[in-house]
């Protein structure tokens, strides 16, 4: 297991975290292509307290990065701890309000039906 904290970044006005994950798994994706290993990313998110859209912002570009590289990943705490409950869609601590429309969660669900149909 490698623990690894991404750090969001700003690229061309947008938020990502590929960067931060390109510098601290280089050594790990070659690791794994060297002895024909399956990469498994035991957990990620992104915090709610995130500013504006920048928590969906950072997991659609986890899962596009997870995606490219044929990573198998499982998403962090969805419902355990509310700084990560990806159905909140407010980033304030008092609105426990889950919703369908949270767009972390839209993110994560369009990625889940894009690996079930197998693209």
């Amino acid at each position: 297991m490698v623990p690894t904290v991404i750090t969001p970044t700003k690229e061309d006005d947008k938020i990502c975290a590929s960067p931060s994950l390109r510098t601290n798994l280089v050594e790990f994706r070659a690791a794994c292509r060297c002895y024909e290993l399956p990469i498994c990313v035991g957990a990620f998110s992104a915090s709610r307290s995130a500013p504006a859209q920048s928590a969906a912002a950072c997991v659609a570009d986890l899962i596009a990065h997870f995606e490219r590289h044929g990573c198998s990943a499982a998403c962090h705490d969805l419902r355990a701890w509310h700084g990560w409950d990806a159905e909140m869609a407010s980033a304030s601590r008092e609105s426990g309000i889950r919703t369908g429309q949270a767009p972390a969660r839209k993110v994560l669900q369009a990625g889940l039906l894009r690996r079930a149909a197998g693209s």
